[in-house]
This record gives C-alpha cells, structure tokens and sequence, in this order.
C-alpha cells in the first residue's frame, strides 16, 4: 500500500507533531542489540542495506528546509550504513557518590544513543535511520544501536525492525516482508472518512476540554532543574510470580494491565508528596493505541511508520484510594474512549496539544 509517489511525499499531520518534538529530544526511538559473539561487518551492512530496500521509508530522508512544509524523499540505500565505535571513548567511569546509581555499559550506551540528536540542528535534510555498531569493553562482545526518528517508527514498527534485521543476519535475506515502491501514507488519510468526522462544535468543545485538563494536570518537581537535559531509561522488573499475580489479578476484575499499571503510577505519584488524604491531586494518563486494524486499507505489523494515536483521559486523586479501585476508574475511562472511537476521532486535537507543547520551554518537559 503506498500513496502512488515514488520520490517522496509531505509528512502527515502526527508525523508533524514529531518532527517538531524531536526538536526538544522527545521523538527518538534507539534500537539497541548486545551480540554475544563477533559479526562481520559486512554482514550487518548487507542486512541494513536489505531492510531498507524493502521499507522505502527507512532510508528517507527527512526535508525539513524552511521555505515548505517537511516531506520525506526518496533515497538509494547507501552501500555502507554502519558507523563502528569503541565504546571505550564514550562510557563514563563509575559514579563516585554512594547514592549514584552504576549502569552496566550496554545500560549506558543506550542512554548515549538517546541523547544524540542529529534532527535539532536545523539542518535542511537529515536521514531517519542511524546505525552504529559498539566494541564493547568485554572482549568479543559488540552493541548493534539503531537510532530512528520516531516519525518513522513506532513501537510495532521498532519490533518488526529487529525481527526482519534478525532474519536476515540468520538467512541472508529469507522471510523479509517488502513492501511498494512508494511511500506508505501516514495514519491521518488512512482513517476511515466515518470514524474521522465529527461536527465542528463538538471538535472545538473537545480541543478547549484537553487544554483545561492540561493546565490542572499536576507535575512532579525536579530536584535538579539546573544540570544539562539528558535523556535516562528507567526500568522495572517484576518477577515471574508478581507478574503471574498482577495478570491474575487483572482477569478477575475485568481490568487490563494498561489500567493496573496506570493506577499504580498515579497512586505512587500521589503517595510521593506525602499530603493529606483529602487532597486531591489530577493527573493524566495517555495511552498509545496502535490503529493498523483500524485503517482503510488495514495495516500489518511489518507495514513500517508511526500508526499508533492516543486516548487521554484525567482522574482526580486523592490519598484514601486503593489501587483497582482507580485501576477501576481508569478501565471504565479508557473503555469509554475505545467504543467512542476517540483514538481516531482526537487524533487532531491530540497533535494540535503535542504542537502547543513542543513551542514551550519547562525546566520538568522532555
């Protein structure tokens, strides 16, 4: 499926909303491969060469020259697309204060990857896949990091990516899914003209509700707002008998792990600032819906770019609430959207509050 133009097209309204984003660091997805044995680098290239060939959007580059609107154009994969670095000359020693937290190098090198922003130099073209390869400090042990614009490369997008790149270091090329020549068009045409429309009233009633819930959205304080902006991973593991635990949890109440999850961020949020009971704080949760199935054609998995749009929905906390009975709340609101078809319907207004946001500077964004 492609929009019938080989040589490019313009970006689409949500692929806007990220290419003036990344501007400020939000919008860079980072693929990033520990490979526990040498592989040659010839090998990777014609793997990366192959996966570009067969997803045109891969090897675009971004135009983002002043005088008309961004657009991606088409370009001849390059024969060589691997930059090789030692990590040596990157990762940082060990942190020396006792409350510090130590990250492994793989852990590290992630955080550089994110923290490299070839997009914000307000070059006229950029390309929208960056590929490295990392000699890790360990002997024979090598970090393979993609770097993409998060325009081009959703969470789906990102998982069929490491698929296809797997594939073909393993068999040379077999089981890639290729797509047309052209450009897939981006997820604003494909939505079916019935669950796009709404009346004028009701789109402009919508767009001053989001902006009145954003400006009572509660925030957390940085504690350091002064040091340099830098992009960190935070990660939470749970074993394999919580896990079990929460899911069976989940089940039992008709919640989905999305609104468990939700409710335990916003409790621990609320717990954090230690106030009274009977304070309330507002907090709220966006939940990215990936639309391929919604889409007129419908999308697979392996079709590569940014599909996914998002359900906001604000709750009021206060401090005497348990966890599923706000994971409760949360079920019933994000429900409510899904059979409103509002994860097609805002899609508008959302990338109008992503605009809005991306023009301000504050010290707790990005």
């Amino acid at each position: 499926m492609d929009d019938g133009t080989a040589d490019g097209r313009p970006v689409g309204g949500t692929e806007y909303s990220w290419c003036r984003a990344v501007e400020g660091g939000t919008g860079i997805t980072v693929l990033a491969l520990l490979l526990s044995r040498p592989v040659s680098r010839p090998l990777l290239d014609s793997a990366l060469h192959q996966l570009q060939s067969s997803h045109p959007l891969l090897r675009a580059h971004l135009v983002t020259a002043a005088s008309r609107h961004p657009f991606f154009a088409n370009a001849t994969p390059r024969s060589e697309v691997l930059r090789l670095l030692s990590s040596s000359d990157l990762l940082l020693p060990p942190p020396a204060s006792a409350s510090a937290v130590s990250v492994s190098p793989f852990h590290a090198l992630l955080e550089h990857e994110f923290n490299q922003n070839p997009w914000s130099d307000g070059g006229p073209t950029h390309q929208v896949l960056f590929a490295t390869l990392y000699e890790m400090p360990e002997p024979g042990r090598y970090t393979l990091a993609l770097r993409l614009h998060t325009a081009v490369c959703d969470r789906t997008s990102a998982v069929a990516v490491l698929k296809e790149l797997l594939a073909l270091m393993a068999s040379s090329g077999e089981g890639i899914h290729g797509e047309a020549d052209g450009f897939n068009r981006g997820i604003d045409d494909l939505i079916p003209k019935q669950d796009a429309w709404k009346p004028f009233w009701a789109r402009g009633k919508d767009l001053v509700g989001y902006s009145l819930n954003a400006l009572r959205t509660s925030t957390l304080q940085f504690k350091d707002a002064a040091s340099e902006r830098r992009s960190q991973v935070a990660r939470l593991v749970l074993g394999t008998d919580d896990t079990q635990k929460l899911l069976t949890a989940c089940r039992k109440r008709g919640i989905k792990l999305c609104g468990a999850l939700s409710a335990a961020a916003m409790v621990a949020t609320r717990a954090s600032k230690q106030w009274d009971n009977d304070c309330y704080e507002t907090y709220s949760v966006i939940t990215l819906i990936d639309c391929r199935k919604y889409l007129d054609p419908p999308l697979h998995d392996h079709n590569i770019g940014f599909y996914h749009s998002a359900i906001i929905n604000t709750h009021s906390i206060h401090g005497g609430e348990g966890l599923w009975e706000v994971a409760e709340r949360c079920q019933c609101s994000y429900s409510t959207a899904m059979t409103n078809k509002k994860h097609l319907k805002d899609i508008g207004e959302v990338n109008y509050l992503i605009l809005t946001a991306s023009g301000k500077e504050h010290p707790s964004e990005r």
